[in-house]
């Protein structure tokens, strides 16, 4: 089996329909009617900062994370895409300082942890960085609840229904949900 990652394009439903992909694995924004959806998990955003921030140990404000410069990722976003983030901030009258945009929540979290800047990522995300560095015996990255509501994200498992059947597919969905349910079991733990 080899296991190739890409960058989702606009019409991310042509490329289960067209056989390009086998799975999609994220946060659905929107999909075709004909495709197969499986929640997996649910997170939420917070704020991440290198150890050592102004804000880090702080009680934040949301005018005091919209001061701040930022970093938004653009992964998986259409071109005319408002960042989660960015709603609820104009929903309380207040709006953020972007100074980077970045391609993947990754990156925000590595660009984070080595400047004054703050990254918005999953939970998720910032939590397993913070193992990977203490693994390392290095300082992870500082997290803080978001002080103004972001809602859930929903991590789904899409695919074509044509696929249903097909034994290495069913074999690889079955694998992602494992891998979801061990992650979600360790983050209970966390």
């Amino acid at each position: 089996m080899r296991i190739l990652f890409v960058q989702k394009d606009a019409s991310p439903a042509s490329a289960l329909r067209d056989g390009l992909c086998a799975l999609e694995l994220g946060i659905l924004r929107d999909t075709a009617p004909e495709l197969k959806v499986q929640r997996l998990l649910t997170d939420h955003f917070v704020g991440v900062v290198r150890a050592g921030h102004p804000l880090a140990g702080q009680d934040i404000t949301a005018r005091d994370f919209a001061e701040s410069d930022s970093i938004v990722s653009i992964l998986h976003q259409p071109a005319d895409f408002t960042h989660v983030v960015d709603r609820a901030l104009a929903g309380i009258g207040l709006k953020r300082r972007r100074t980077f945009q970045v391609p993947s929540f990754l990156v925000a979290l590595s660009m984070a942890q080595q400047s004054d800047l703050v990254a918005v990522v999953p939970q998720s995300y910032a939590r397993m960085e913070r193992r990977r560095m203490a693994a390392l015996g290095l300082p992870g990255p500082e997290i803080f609840e978001l002080p103004f509501d972001t809602g859930e994200i929903v991590i789904s498992l899409i695919w074509h229904p044509r696929m249903d059947r097909d034994p290495a597919n069913r074999w690889l969905r079955e694998l992602v949900r494992e891998c979801t349910r061990l992650v979600g079991q360790h983050e209970i733990a966390a």
